[in-house]
């Protein structure tokens, strides 16, 4: 990227005239004077340090959107670790800004310039510039790695004509829906290798035709820190029932208080699997309601049975109107949360039916907290509970895939029935460990050298 480039993007930038700018005093036209001064901190890395040749390729990232989901929680653990590893970032380019996850969007500011091609969710973000088309052959022409990232769309606006010759492209999806097959396919036309977020994926690409050697699994980044809650079941629960929307049917305090919660939080839209979830918890409260012989505190617990929903997105609304639909009256709705911690802590198993699943995160992340988990098997489960400890069985129940609703039931009841409500056991906390371990830092790091190798 020359001087004159810098100068532009510098001029739009919305950090310039705070205090927080080094460069803000001397006013941009000095900059193309100062601009080899190493110890100018330009906030959006576009002078100073960025001048400082590195060892490490240059990367350049092109992503359909970082809403709130796998492929934002990939980028807000890799890419700062990258930088570390002295690994230059030129920049990260949005398809567009819709539904942005703002904690992501603070981080990687914090490294790199954000920018967006499509301005579809009125103003950007302060740290994400609207910018045209044209950065894509700016940000190529300065970068040696290139990485595409998510649901990029096929008018994803590459310039014609472009060599992509020079870099070495990674495209990145999990590939196990027909539109990331899809998107998987288009982004190949410039790509050299593929990300894979597990062996599942892997084998599912192999499948539909693409070269072994292509593929490097790297898994996602899980912080256990992130997990760890030192809330009382209780506490958590009365937290989520202060913020429940769903006002229609409030549920009281103690009748909530002391029962099963089965929870789903991620994304709200019908490919993430949810109504098969709402049905299937619908049809477990009809099951325990029939069951017979548990003793008195134990069939108090099965008599209450409630589903919490944690999450948002574009569909949300209706979505969450279908879910009333479904089941109304135990059905707790909230909003996204900033601490998966306290949804754990809250909750005595977590549920996904989702085939549009390259993780799926959930899976470990509840292990990883201690909380059971049941799951269809898919993406990253199989690997993980049967591939390492025995453990694992105890806070994972797989489910059987696009089962009748009442077949799953039971094998929900199945796994509850022997289980203490809000207790963890010393196998747990094992299972959480190593689990820890199998999506740490220090794993894909490793993955990620060898893949550049």
């Amino acid at each position: 990227m020359n001087a004159q480039t810098r100068l532009e993007l510098c001029r739009k930038c919305p950090k310039r005239n705070r205090q927080s700018c080094t460069a803000a005093s001397d006013g941009v036209d000095n900059l193309t004077i100062r601009s080899n001064n190493p110890q100018l901190d330009c906030p959006l890395g576009l002078w100073g340090k960025s001048e400082t040749k590195s060892s490490k390729p240059t990367m350049a990232w092109f992503v359909g959107d970082i809403a709130k989901g796998g492929i934002s929680n990939y980028m807000r653990t890799i890419i700062p670790e990258l930088h570390k590893a002295g690994y230059k970032h030129e920049g990260i380019v949005l398809g567009s800004n819709i539904d942005l996850d703002l904690q992501t969007v603070e981080v990687l500011a914090n490294i790199c310039p954000l920018y967006v091609i499509r301005n579809q969710y009125g103003n950007p973000h302060p740290n994400v510039m609207h910018v045209p088309e044209t950065i894509y052959e700016q940000l190529l022409n300065a970068a040696e790695v290139v990485q595409l990232a998510g649901n990029l769309p096929e008018h994803t606006p590459f310039p014609e004509g472009l060599s992509w010759d020079k870099a070495t492209v990674f495209t990145q999806a999990h590939g196990v829906c027909d539109w990331t097959l899809k998107v998987i396919k288009h982004s190949m036309q410039y790509a050299t290798r593929i990300i894979a977020v597990s062996q599942a994926v892997k084998s599912n690409l192999i499948q539909h035709g693409f070269r072994a050697q292509d593929i490097y699994v790297v898994r996602s980044v899980i912080d256990r820190n992130r997990l760890t809650n030192y809330y009382s079941q209780e506490d958590a629960r009365s937290l989520f029932l202060d913020k429940n929307s769903n006002n229609k049917y409030e549920l009281k305090h103690e009748d909530a208080l002391n029962g099963l919660w089965l929870t789903y939080y991620g994304r709200l839209s019908p490919e993430k699997g949810i109504y098969r979830i709402s049905q299937a918890v619908a049809a477990f409260q009809r099951f325990c309601a029939d069951s017979k012989g548990l003793p008195t505190w134990q069939q108090r617990w099965f008599d209450r049975v409630s589903l919490l929903v944690v999450g948002g997105g574009l569909q949300a609304v209706e979505t969450t109107a279908e879910l009333m639909r479904i089941n109304p009256s135990r059905t707790i709705l909230c909003d996204w949360s900033d601490s998966p911690a306290d949804v754990l802590a809250a909750s005595d198993m977590t549920l996904c039916m989702s085939d549009n699943e390259g993780g799926p995160l959930t899976v470990p992340e509840s292990i990883m907290g201690c909380c059971p988990a049941a799951s269809y098997q898919i993406g990253v489960v199989p690997e993980l509970v049967y591939s390492t400890a025995k453990d694992y069985r105890l806070l994972y129940t797989p489910l059987t895939n696009h089962a009748d609703a009442d077949v799953t039931a039971r094998e929900l009841y199945a796994a509850l029935v022997n289980r203490k409500p809000g207790y963890r056991s010393s196998s747990d906390y094992r299972a959480a460990e190593e689990c820890s371990r199998m999506f740490s830092l220090r794993n894909a790091m490793a993955a990620w050298g060898k893949a550049f190798s």
